[in-house]
């Protein structure tokens, strides 16, 4: 109270007179940041599709970003996670057909050399006519094959009263010069008649200088819920790149149904 104002200039202030942490870089600790305090907008730039995590000595450490289709997996204990490919075979969802009336087929193209193998599942299928038969088709980018004698396949079919293979009970076909791949028997339409199946396709995209196959078993129901089913085969007999696959009733159309064709990678 006795100093007069004015009376102190900068050069006879003590140095206690001004808390000198606060113009000292890194001087701000963890007490005095407040919870949540550190937006997004204050970190760091980083690299598009890094993750955070943290090394074994405890501080944190940017994961480096991964290829489409990588998981992200555990190194284990003391070392931070890498994006490897999957393992174990996976098997990739690339479309699912949900059939209505009077669908003649389904075509999926763009079957690029991703997967050396697909899975093929059909889930109740009805069609609109009685006794027709479930056909597959081929191609590459030039478009579906439906020359005869680029095909051939074997079919087997019984049913559950069926003690040998006899006309109207059991049956053997085969053509070994189609313009199709014959992949279900024939099944009807009426009330309570279904039809399913898991086929596998082989396809060549690793080499042309062999063919695409496609194999696999079926299973349906009779109106009078007699269960009946077989085993199919049969070969894509050209050297191309196989990019397509078709598959439709041999007359009339789908009234219902699924169809899902799956990517199948071998590691």
């Amino acid at each position: 109270d006795e100093l007069a104002a004015g009376a102190v200039d900068l050069a006879h202030m003590s140095a206690e007179s001004v808390n000198s942490d606060q113009y000292v870089d890194g001087s701000i600790d963890e007490a005095h940041i407040a919870d949540n305090a550190v937006t997004l907008a204050k970190m760091a730039g980083g690299t598009d599709g890094n993750i955070i995590s943290f090394d074994a000595s405890g501080d944190p450490v940017a994961i480096a970003t991964g290829s489409d289709g990588e998981v992200l997996t555990s190194a284990g204990a003391g070392a931070p996670p890498a994006f490897e490919a999957a393992s174990g075979g996976a098997w990739t969802l690339i479309e699912t057909y949900s059939l209505a009336s009077n669908t003649s087929g389904v075509t999926k193209t763009g079957l690029d050399t991703t997967y050396g193998k697909l899975a093929v599942v059909f889930s109740d299928l009805k069609q609109d006519g009685d006794g027709n038969y479930l056909l597959c088709r081929m191609g590459d980018s030039g478009g579906l094959d439906t020359a005869v004698g680029d095909y051939d396949w074997f079919e087997v079919k019984t049913n559950t009263t069926a003690s040998s293979f006899t006309a109207g009970v059991g049956a053997v076909d085969a053509d070994p010069n189609s313009s199709f791949i014959r992949v279900g028997h024939g099944y009807g339409n009426a009330t309570g008649e279904h039809f399913s199946a898991m086929l596998y396709v082989n396809k060549n995209s690793i080499a042309n200088d062999s063919f695409c196959s496609i194999h696999g078993t079926w299973v349906g129901l009779t109106t009078a819920a007699q269960s009946f089913g077989g085993y199919t085969f049969g070969t894509w007999r050209k050297s191309a790149t196989m990019d397509r696959i078709q598959f439709y009733p041999s007359a009339g159309a789908f009234v219902s149904g699924r169809i899902s064709i799956y990517g199948i990678s071998h590691t």
